[in-house]
């Protein structure tokens, strides 16, 4: 089975919209992690940091940015977050 017959019967179970939601939150998931992760290893080679300080700000700018990525993602596949946010 290739690809694109599968890629149609997903779309005619969950509609056009649904699988078009997973998809693009399946790329938002997949780039996000990939920046995040590169990113925050850039922020803890900052010089004038001890090595704790360096992990700290490598693990908290990390998983900051990985909670945007997943509420970004939820978001694209529908998710109402506003509840979360207190809106």
């Amino acid at each position: 089975m290739n690809f694109q017959k599968l890629l149609q019967q997903a779309e005619t179970v969950l509609g056009h919209k649904y699988v078009f939601g997973l998809l693009s939150a399946a790329i938002i998931l997949v780039v996000g992690t990939i920046f995040a992760k590169r990113a925050s290893h850039a922020l803890s080679r900052i010089s004038h940091l001890d090595p704790q300080q360096q992990i700290l700000v490598q693990k908290f700018s990390y998983y900051g940015m990985i909670t945007i990525i997943v509420a970004a993602a939820l978001s694209q596949m529908g998710f109402d977050l506003k509840v979360l946010l207190g809106a």
